[in-house]
């Protein structure tokens, strides 16, 4: 009976020991915001309708800015989806940021006229986005960037993924 209690305990505390390990090795995400974090990072993406019939969708994803304030933030393209100048930025209240939109190549660059403080999650909406036929049903990858207050290179954010069925 003993060896029986001694086993079942040692089973039990292995698994729990581990979980406990992880919960303070892993940052924690509130409500899809990674907390405690030291630079702006991805929280959201999606295509709005993502339905493969529709010729003009809105690309939407979403930027958390920490550590440093941004001035300014840029994306590539990928093969196959064409943006043009209407790219909307406005942050988490729907309040619209004032920024400066420019495409050149398959790199677009938005630069705002004000740094965009801590906290703020920046909601970046390219309306019109026009999916050629073949690459409808995909997976489209939007490699982003943020260059920070005081910074001359730019940092990588992370990768926009945006599906379409």
């Amino acid at each position: 009976m003993k060896k029986l209690i001694c086993a079942t305990t040692f089973t039990l505390a292995i698994p729990i020991g581990i979980a406990s390990l992880y919960a303070f090795s892993v940052p924690a995400f509130a409500g899809g915001v990674l907390r405690e974090a030291n630079a702006p990072h991805i929280v959201h993406s999606s295509a709005h309708p993502n339905g493969t019939r529709v010729p003009n969708t809105t690309h939407h994803f979403e930027v958390h800015v920490q550590g440093k304030e941004l001035s300014q933030l840029s994306f590539e393209v990928p093969d196959g989806v064409e943006v043009s100048d209407r790219i909307m930025v406005s942050d988490q209240s729907g309040k619209k940021i004032d920024s400066t939109v420019s495409i050149k190549d398959k790199r677009a660059t938005i630069a705002f006229s004000q740094p965009v403080p801590l906290e703020t999650t920046l909601s970046i909406s390219m309306k019109g986005a026009k999916v050629s036929f073949l690459s409808q049903g995909r997976t489209f990858l939007y490699p982003v960037y943020g260059k920070s207050v005081g910074m001359t290179q730019e940092i990588r954010i992370g990768i926009a993924q945006i599906q379409t069925y």
